[in-house]
């Protein structure tokens, strides 16, 4: 839930709740760290009364001194577990102490929040009995506190993304009403546009290729240690590792989607055309996202009628659109659902591929839409959420080929994804083998 929270201020309502409602501590308190200033300042508390609260917000610590309580937290990057607060009362500044009278605070338990080198503040939490804060809650709060501090990481990478567009478009409509003023400049502009679309295209191509070496690095990692090549693990190891290895794929595919974005902006998406099976191109997909249909218990089905003519086009490319149809059908489509693969001849020289699921479906205000650059529907769930990117670049690829792609849909009643692809006509006796084949399967 938080790593699905870009929102800061909802972030930490929700941890500082969390805490103290669903995990029992008296008091929860988010502090955060000015390393330049060297300060703890803007302390929510959360627990208390409203004018405890404005206090502890308004009050601004120094933290210098290494081995005070704070600096311990803060400069050290050490969790601190304080059985008796009065055992460490004079490592406290003032203002803690005033704040911890207020409160009866007894037992204090504090981490630091910490993302690689940098500390973004402590969270802590408190309880009015002494010594009642064990080995137990130290070890839940660390692991919680590193998550809440890459959440906050995200978040605040997000919010300046957000301001950074926010900033771009407020130039792009500076610029606009200049222009229609200045026409005489508009030849200028229109370079310097072109420019800085080309820089961006190359940023997002040299970033995603960049990113793509740690990211297979991570995974390697994670299958050798999965696969028991560092020794035996826990049960508790296993699930957090295929989570690690769950998301690194999920952000594998989104940055092969930004190269793939990349490479159409600058015209650099070619294709290398010839004649292929529609049943083996289709067979290749299925066994690829089989184990994840089977996983959701999702009946996943191919049919391709006899004298299916062969697709005259890029195999890779055709794999990579039906893939991401396929998936999506799977994502999109509830435990026990079903998901089916249809080819259809038009006797027009195309083939007709159609992706059909039980799932979901999508309002009709959002149908054309779907196929727009880093458009994500309003109804998806946060966890769900890609980078906005297959649809587009989908339909990209099958108009590269002449064909078009196009969906029929309808809230609660599922989806059918339709594209068309030229088709050529095979041998008689490679024909009825592969729709044979087809068949079989």
């Amino acid at each position: 839930v938080f790593n699905a929270t870009l929102d800061r201020e909802g972030l930490i309502r929700q941890v500082l709740q969390a805490l103290v409602q669903d995990l029992h501590y008296d008091r929860a308190m988010m502090s955060f760290f000015d390393r330049d200033r060297q300060v703890s300042y803007n302390l929510r508390l959360y627990g208390v009364r409203e004018h405890i609260s404005n206090f502890a917000r308004s009050i601004v610590v120094p933290v210098k001194d290494p081995e005070s309580a704070e600096g311990v937290v803060l400069l050290q990057g050490r969790p601190l577990c304080i059985g008796d607060v009065r055992d460490v009362w004079d490592r406290l500044h003032p203002l803690h102490q005033q704040l911890a009278f207020m409160t009866k605070a007894k037992s204090v338990l504090s981490v630091p929040l910490k993302v690689k080198d940098r500390i973004l503040g402590s969270l802590t939490v408190d309880r009015t009995d002494e010594q009642s804060l064990s080995e137990e809650d130290l070890s839940l709060m660390t692991t919680l506190g590193n998550q809440v501090a890459i959440a906050l990481d995200n978040a605040d990478a997000y919010h300046k993304i957000e301001d950074l567009n926010v900033g771009l478009e407020a130039r792009v409509r500076e610029r606009t009403s200049a222009l229609e003023h200045l026409n005489t400049d508009l030849e200028g502009a229109n370079v310097k546009l072109k420019e800085m679309d080309r820089l961006k295209s190359a940023f997002v191509s040299i970033v995603s290729h960049e990113l793509r070496t740690p990211m297979t690095s991570i995974k390697g990692y994670v299958e050798n240690m999965l696969d028991g090549l560092t020794g035996s693990l826990t049960e508790r190891q296993q699930r957090y590792l295929e989570r690690i290895r769950h998301n690194s794929e999920r952000l594998t595919r989104m940055i092969n989607e930004l190269l793939d974005l990349s490479r159409i902006e600058a015209g650099q998406m070619h294709l290398h055309r010839r004649p292929a099976a529609a049943a083996d191109l289709i067979e290749e997909v299925v066994e690829g996202l089989q184990n994840l249909a089977h996983a959701k218990g999702i009946d996943l089905t191919v049919a391709a009628p006899a004298g299916t003519p062969a697709i005259d086009g890029d195999h890779d490319k055709l794999h990579q659109v039906l893939t991401n149809l396929v998936h999506n059908a799977i994502k999109f489509t509830a435990k026990g659902g079903r998901v089916s693969i249809e080819t259809l001849d038009q006797r027009n020289g195309c083939l007709q591929v159609t992706v059909a699921d039980t799932g979901c479906g999508i309002p009709a205000a959002e149908i054309d839409k779907i196929f727009y650059k880093f458009y994500r529907g309003n109804e998806v769930a946060a966890e769900v959420r890609g980078a906005g990117l297959g649809l587009a670049i989908s339909k990209t690829l099958v108009e590269l080929h002449g064909g078009r792609i196009w969906v029929e849909s309808q809230p609660g009643a599922g989806s059918r994804f339709m594209f068309t692809v030229p088709a050529v006509q095979v041998t008689p006796s490679r024909a009825g083998s592969e729709t044979h084949e087809a068949a079989g399967r």
